[in-house]
């Protein structure tokens, strides 16, 4: 039986994806409200929805691109001693905290990539997952 999963399930499938399903697992599926069936109606339904996502994914992707060409370096304020180490690493959470503030666009702390931690004064490069831009961090 096919369905429409409503929520990641392991070894089915992922959230808004098609599954074929044995007939009682299926009906399991339902049961529990991680699945409905896979109707003609649904099936247009999921795939408008789907159009909606992929054009608010796009325009997303494209404004994060405009913020970050307005800017080259995005400056965060951060203590540190006086060897230059940070009394606190520099997260996610403050990268996008701060680039919403500098360029108004608002980006997911998971979607920042943060290769080495940042815990200390100077330069570092972070990239934003998925749309794949990359912005300098300079901690002062």
């Amino acid at each position: 039986m096919k369905v429409i999963l409503l929520k990641d399930t392991a070894k089915v499938g992922q959230k808004n994806t098609i599954a074929e399903v044995a007939n009682g697992y299926a009906q399991f599926l339902i049961g529990q409200g991680r699945a409905v069936a896979a109707t003609a109606s649904k099936i247009a339904q999921l795939e408008k929805r789907a159009g909606a996502q992929e054009a608010q994914v796009e325009a997303s992707k494209e404004a994060l691109q405009e913020g970050l060409s307005k800017i080259e370096t995005l400056v965060i304020k951060a203590n540190s001693n006086e060897k230059e180490h940070l009394f606190e690493a520099i997260s996610a959470e403050v990268i996008a905290a701060q680039l919403k503030e500098s360029t108004g666009v608002t980006v997911d702390p998971s979607a920042i990539v943060i290769t080495k931690p940042i815990k200390e004064l100077g330069e570092h490069t972070v990239e934003i997952s998925g749309e794949k831009a990359t912005i300098k961090v300079e901690a002062n």
